[in-house]
């Protein structure tokens, strides 16, 4: 069994990280790059769960989407304190930037949801980082469009031999936007599927956002040209959906139907798919993700190996990705 070591400098964590050994209470600093999207809002609520299960007492702080302060909450809790640091960075180079001020207070810190890249990764050894693999939720959205394209061969409406589809996108600088996206396209090649996208945008991960860039596409195209819509999250599917039924569609009638995708498996999104409003999403498992974060820092806090045993997953290089699942009509 691939063992993990916790390294970390002895003299400083034995006597200050999670608090002195008299303390009641193991502690862990959790940094959220903003509690308005509903996946992290979701994340939230389980991490405090499973610290509460693992008897750990969090301090959190909210970016609200804000880089600068951000950094400013990650200094201003080392400058209180040496517990772990659990960080969804507001971008990659904020992450980067948090890296270098855990390192230079000999501070663990675990990273979910938004990877600095691997380079920066290596640069610390106790750096960690919890998420998923983003090309594995493209090729499951692809496989529910395909199997969806299978049993409905309606949904050509045009019968041109060809999807036409809508693409609404994450951040454009977040890996699993591209991975999302590319793996998805790459699938359906891959299956014989022929599509043509009628419309992509970058709605960055926002219900509202994502609202307003449907408002667009009905603008510049009949609703009835569109014979699929993906999102890489569910919260602008959700989106998507609401604009879809103030003209009519989703709601019921089977010839006024759009198939429309999404990734997260948001509570609303199932409840959405058990209505027949949307075909399906893929599970990302917050669950899994807020457990396993609680279980790396609280290792470091009782000096402890973080094995694979005790993560239930495989560890590469202090990487663990928990595996999506596919949820469909």
């Amino acid at each position: 069994m691939k063992l993990q070591h916790v390294l970390a400098s002895a003299a400083l964590i034995s006597a200050a990280l999670c608090g002195s050994v008299q303390a009641a209470q193991d502690r862990a600093n959790i940094f959220y790059y903003s509690l308005n999207d509903s996946f992290v809002n979701q994340f939230s609520v389980q991490v405090r769960e499973s610290a509460a299960a693992w008897d750990m007492k969090l301090a959190e702080y909210d970016a609200g989407d804000d880089l600068a302060k951000q950094l400013t909450q990650v200094q201003t809790a080392l400058s209180q304190n040496r517990n772990p640091l659990i960080v969804n960075p507001v971008d990659a180079l904020n992450g980067e930037a948090v890296l270098r001020n855990a390192k230079r207070a000999h501070v663990p810190v675990i990273f979910f949801n938004r990877k600095p890249s691997d380079k920066v990764m290596a640069s610390y050894d106790d750096a960690w980082y919890v998420g998923t693999d983003p090309a594995q939720a493209g090729r499951y959205q692809a496989e529910i469009l395909i199997d969806y394209l299978a049993a409905h061969p309606e949904a050509d409406k045009n019968g041109n031999g060809q999807i036409e589809y809508v693409l609404i996108k994450g951040e454009a600088t977040h890996q699993d936007t591209q991975q999302r996206t590319n793996t998805f396209i790459r699938t359906m090649m891959d299956a014989g599927v022929a599509g043509e996208p009628l419309y992509t945008g970058n709605a960055d991960w926002s219900y509202t956002k994502a609202l307003n860039m449907m408002k667009e596409v009905l603008f510049t195209h009949k609703i009835n040209e569109i014979e699929a819509i993906i999102c890489n999250n569910d919260s602008m599917a959700l989106g998507v959906l609401n604009e879809l039924q103030a003209h009519g569609y989703n709601s019921g009638d089977t010839s006024k139907f759009i198939p429309l995708i999404g990734i997260d498996a948001l509570p609303q999104a199932i409840e959405a798919i058990s209505r027949n409003q949307m075909v399906g999403t893929v599970l990302n498992d917050s669950r899994s993700l807020a457990e396993i974060c609680i279980k790396i820092a609280k290792a470091y806090c009782e000096d402890k190996p973080v094995t694979e045993d005790l993560i239930g997953l495989p560890i590469e290089n202090r990487q663990i990705e928990i595996p999506y699942v596919k949820y469909s009509m």
